[in-house]
């Protein structure tokens, strides 16, 4: 597509000022009655190249290219030059200007006419024209035969609107799937090290509250021995429930289990005694003493029986 936007239309003087002052423009010796600057941005707005070749039938008394036409009848185009090239290496455009019969107020078509000779142009490529007038060229238009090409007038900037093609669109999709792929990556790698940290937060909480308890377990069991100060203390301690119960809310044992365990170290401090549960096992017996026992009996018995038989028969002896 070709488009073109008119940048810039202004009359050169203030009409009122100079005709009030009575002050005269001449263009090459010929005085002007409204000189006017005009701007116009040709541009290829497509996505493909407009090439020499594209351009088919030309204009008469032109040839091929483009005829820019100003739509006031009674305009007469002065001049007409490239003022800018995009790219600025391209050879500057060949423009040919029909010369308008200055020395006459008759205007025709063709005064009012400026032919751009054929010129290629790449997408985004672009000339800036500027044309002096007498008289306004508005409503100005540009006409051409350019094959598969659309000439189209703008009212903004020109807007470049590719349209995708099979290298593009393989590219787009070759894209946006490395791009989803290094996207789940991400997205894996993410919570994997969110797995890990977590993992590793947890087991050092864990590693580090043992110690923590493991501290004050033997920081509770220092507390209760010094508090006890000695094993009869501990004695006093245990066997007195009042006393147990008191120096058990001073060393902190709030729990059932925490008492137990105060309990646990006194008994510890004062050692298996009678008085205390620890003290209290079972007599163990020999085995070969209970077996022996009445076998000593038995001995024994045996023993008085012929005491007492020897005894008998001396008697009898004495009294024959």
């Amino acid at each position: 597509m070709l488009t073109y936007l008119i940048t810039r239309n202004e009359s050169l003087v203030d009409l009122k000022t100079l005709s009030d002052s009575k002050l005269e423009l001449r263009f090459n010796a010929v005085p002007l009655k409204t000189p006017h600057l005009t701007e116009v941005h040709v541009e290829n707005s497509g996505s493909k190249p407009i090439e020499i070749d594209s351009y088919t039938d030309g204009f008469e008394g032109f040839g091929k290219g483009l005829l820019i036409k100003a739509g006031n009848s009674k305009c007469r185009i002065l001049a007409c030059t490239v003022i800018n090239m995009n790219p600025p290496s391209r050879p500057l455009a060949e423009i040919q200007l029909r010369a308008p019969s200055l020395d006459s107020d008759e205007t025709s078509d063709s005064s009012a006419q400026v032919f751009l000779r054929a010129v290629a142009l790449n997408p985004r490529d672009s000339i800036d024209l500027r044309i002096i007038s007498d008289g306004s060229p508005m409503p100005l238009s540009i006409w051409g035969h350019i094959s598969n090409c659309v000439i189209q007038q703008t009212t903004g900037k020109p807007e470049f609107k590719p349209t995708l093609n099979l290298v593009s669109t393989v590219f787009l999709f070759t894209g946006a799937t490395l791009g989803f792929i290094c996207f789940a990556i991400l997205v894996c790698c993410f919570f994997t090290a969110r797995s890990i940290l977590n993992w590793t937060l947890k087991t050092t909480a864990s590693v580090f509250g043992a110690i923590g308890k493991t501290y004050r377990e033997a920081s509770f069991g220092v507390n209760v021995r010094t508090k006890a100060e000695t094993p009869e203390r501990a004695r006093e301690l245990i066997l007195s429930p009042s006393e147990f119960t008191q120096f058990a809310e001073n060393v902190e044992a709030k729990t059932a289990d925490e008492r137990e365990k105060v309990r646990s170290i006194l008994l510890d401090m004062i050692g298996p005694t009678d008085s205390s549960p620890r003290a209290r096992q079972p007599e163990t017996v020999d085995a070969e003493t209970v077996s022996s026992q009445p076998m000593i009996a038995t001995q024994a018995t045996n023993e008085d029986d012929h005491a007492a038989r020897e005894q008998n028969e001396n008697s009898v002896a004495r009294s024959e």
